[in-house]
């Protein structure tokens, strides 16, 4: 009987004994993250610089005006000014669009400054549409 039982706590203490064990294969430990690194600002002067975009489908050089407002030429060379107020945000380009004034708004742009001949973002028509669009620097007068 005293045997039974010295077994007995033998097997039962090597039965706990594997169930603390330490793994065959050490737990999954993630790699650090590498710190990120800040993408510096471009500092870029959108006074009195046109930049090629759309509105709608429709092709047009916007001018910033260095009085925060914004002239545009259609296809047709008509060159409309003061139709729109812009700003700029670190390198983030706001601004809104209009035929007459700012009653008649017909577009919002948001976007971002990525080098000193594209900004990338998005256009909100007045019907609510969102576009994607990117506007490529061109000549004043072109």
């Amino acid at each position: 009987m005293i045997r039974i039982i010295s077994i007995s706590a033998l097997l039962l203490a090597l039965t706990a004994s594997v169930g603390r064990g330490v793994p065959a294969v050490p737990l999954y430990t993630p790699a650090p993250k590498s710190p990120q690194v800040a993408k510096p600002a471009i500092n870029l002067d959108l006074r009195g610089t046109a930049w090629l975009g759309k509105y709608s489908a429709s092709p047009r050089t916007f001018t910033f005006e260095p009085d925060g407002t914004i002239s545009y030429k259609t296809t047709g060379k008509i060159h409309y000014k003061n139709r729109g107020m812009w700003r700029l945000e670190g390198d983030t380009l706001i601004f809104e669009h209009w035929l007459t004034n700012p009653a008649n708004k017909i577009m919002d742009f948001r976007g971002t400054i990525r080098d000193p001949n594209s900004i990338v973002g998005e256009s909100t028509l007045r019907t609510g549409a969102k576009t994607m669009q990117t506007l490529q620097r061109t000549v004043v007068g072109n």
